[in-house]
């Protein structure tokens, strides 16, 4: 396969695989190792091992970043217990509930941001779209791009997604969605989101026309797992969501996520890093993908 150098040491890859998570305190890599992999690493492991054995080397071929966001709530998390103070009893019960669903409060748009202040919304959007242009920076030109999210992580990017159309609703394929061959989402909450919205308001997005010709192939593949509170289908949400599914674009798949400990509660919603059916999809576009750029 052909090496296109990016400097002494790098090269530009064929395949390139942004990872989005979802709810929840996250640990950043250190600064001294920026693109260090945390929340994904099992996955990544996971997938390399399997990888191997298909002559496809998952660090050499394919440009794998972390986007991180939830450090921008931690600042509003903490301004909130701030300002309660001794008012409330804190407890580890109510830090998962402000680190989770307040992610989730902190998140949703603001129409108006302060002088010189961009909203949580907008510092996340922008904190996705920087992780985007590096993986594009670190690859060969129109490589597909896989974007994998987990739980708040499918609304994030969705959001991006439809930031990329212009502003009168017409449908164009933008850039930075061009080259995205598949979107993966896991313990995704997007219906939560949209609760109350009325189903002729439920828009999606258009997939982009490159990768949506092989009608058996959806662009975006949706797992969840019936007992994850957190992780819902897409489909019965109707409107456009419908649309794509009927059209092939958008597939529900219904997993097991977890062990036999936590895949019949609520636990399972961090189940799907490891789930074999979700590592085997992965695994796979990657694998023909890179078949693909060999040709």
């Amino acid at each position: 396969m052909t090496s296109y150098k990016l400097s002494d040491d790098k090269k530009l890859k064929p395949v390139g695989v942004m990872v989005v998570h979802g709810i929840g305190r996250q640990s950043l890599p250190p600064t001294s190792q920026p693109d260090k992999l945390m929340y994904s690493l099992s996955l990544y492991r996971k997938l390399e091992r399997i990888l191997t054995g298909r002559n496809v080397d998952l660090n050499d071929d394919v440009a794998w970043r972390e986007a991180n966001y939830a450090h921008i709530f931690n600042g509003v998390q903490d301004e909130y217990y701030r300002q309660l103070g001794n008012s409330i009893k804190r407890s580890r019960i109510r830090q998962l509930v402000v680190e989770n669903l307040g992610d989730a409060a902190a998140y949703r748009p603001r129409n108006a941001e302060g002088a010189g202040q961009k909203s949580a919304f907008t510092k996340v959007q922008m904190a996705i779209q920087s992780t985007f242009e590096k993986v594009e920076s670190e690859c060969v030109p129109n490589a597909p791009i896989f974007v994998i999210a987990h739980s708040l992580g499918g609304q994030v990017m969705l959001d991006y997604f439809k930031s990329c159309f212009s502003q009168n609703g017409k449908l164009d394929i933008p850039t930075k969605l061009e080259n995205v061959q598949r979107f993966i989402t896991f313990g995704c909450n997007i219906p939560l989101f949209m609760i109350g919205q009325p189903e002729d308001e439920t828009i999606a997005f258009e997939p982009p026309v490159r990768f949506v010709e092989d009608k058996a192939q959806p662009w975006w593949i949706n797992f969840y797992d019936r007992d994850d509170v957190l992780g819902y289908p897409l489909a019965p949400m109707g409107g456009h969501f419908a649309i794509m599914a009927n059209q092939g674009h958008l597939k529900d798949i219904q997993v097991d996520a977890g062990n036999l400990l936590t895949k019949w509660n609520t636990l399972s919603h961090m189940g799907y890093w490891t789930n074999k059916t979700i590592i085997a999809q992965i695994a796979l576009d990657i694998q023909n993908a890179m078949e693909q750029a060999g040709e």
